[in-house]
């Protein structure tokens, strides 16, 4: 008489994969933390690579915000109408409620949120994904770090 025991390891492979994945992501982050770079513009450059990748946007973001101006310092987009130096009404961004509620904000489907279809952002970008971060200097928030897609 002869048995088989078959046993579905789909699980197993796939916690695998996200064990290795992760181990990735940490070497990238833990790679940020350890170089000395040459001035801001490398290491905000650096930054923002890392995040688009481990994040799977296309656009990441770092910001200034000086009163109701949000300032574009450092830009990785594959939207040519984002530069950096470009300054927008804090407003008309959706880094405005990470700057109201002061922690972390994430959109996803904007364009099916009732309440966000015609936020300018939208209409202008049609960024569908979004998460945005405060950055904090001497107590208040100096800007946002911030990654976003057009696609979910």
């Amino acid at each position: 008489m002869f048995y088989a025991v078959a046993r579905d390891t789909t699980a197993r492979k796939a916690t695998e994969q996200n064990l290795q994945r992760f181990g990735t992501d940490l070497k990238h982050l833990h790679r940020i933390n350890t170089t000395q770079y040459q001035g801001f513009a490398q290491l905000f450059a650096e930054c923002i690579e890392t995040g688009c990748q481990i994040l799977y946007l296309d656009t990441g973001i770092i910001s200034q915000i000086t009163g109701h101006t949000y300032t574009i310092r450092s830009v990785q987009a594959v939207l040519d109408s984002l530069a950096a130096n470009q300054e927008f009404h804090l407003a008309n961004t959706y880094c405005a409620a990470v700057v109201r509620d002061h922690k972390t904000v994430t959109y996803q489907h904007v364009g099916q949120m009732d309440d966000m279809q015609n936020h300018p952002v939208y209409q202008t970008l049609c960024l569908e994904s979004y998460l945005g971060t405060p950055s904090w200097g001497n107590g208040e928030i100096y800007g946002t770090l911030n990654f976003s897609s057009t696609t979910v």
